[in-house]
């Protein structure tokens, strides 16, 4: 196993992590995220009905977006895993060339999410706490991300409001 992807101490009991599923390899998350944010977006078309003083709504679709921030600490002796573990992380956010598709992830929040695929819809490092002796690498990084949902079956109204996630 490389240096970088060797077990890492977690305050989560690596009951945290995503998974990617192109490789299956996957990144514990280090530390509890204070919040987890569920957005549900919802598109309507206005339909102009003759006779009425306000639109019909035609329902055309909708998205489903979760969002978290956690950080990332330098574990290793030449403190460049937690660089390499935000890469790894930004790369998600790349279309594959061979296949011509967003990469899918899977996350583990305990036992919630796991039925579950997502897209990384953004992504944004703060690198913080730079030291010289190690070229100037982060010693932690502040990662902000946004997962799209992106099943592969249509959920149903009772998909969402009979369960809690898993």
């Amino acid at each position: 196993m490389e240096e970088r992807w060797k077990p890492i101490a977690t305050s989560t009991d690596a009951l945290i992590y995503l998974i990617d599923l192109r490789s299956n390899e996957r990144l514990a998350i280090q530390f509890l995220p204070e919040e987890l944010n569920i957005n549900r977006n919802v598109n309507l078309q206005n339909v102009q009905a003759v006779g009425r003083n306000n639109p019909l709504h035609h329902f055309t679709g909708g998205s489903k977006e979760i969002s978290f921030t956690f950080y990332l600490l330098a574990d290793d002796d030449a403190k460049t895993d937690a660089a390499y573990r935000a890469k790894w992380i930004e790369s998600l956010t790349y279309q594959d060339t061979t296949t011509g598709k967003t990469p899918q992830v899977v996350l583990i929040w305990g036992r919630r999410f796991r039925n579950n695929k997502w897209v990384v819809s953004k992504f944004s490092a703060k690198e913080k706490i730079h030291l010289p002796g190690f070229d100037f690498l982060p010693q932690m990084i502040e990662i902000s991300i946004t997962l799209t949902l992106d099943n592969d079956v249509n959920e149903r109204v009772n998909d969402i409001k009979d369960n809690l996630g898993w």
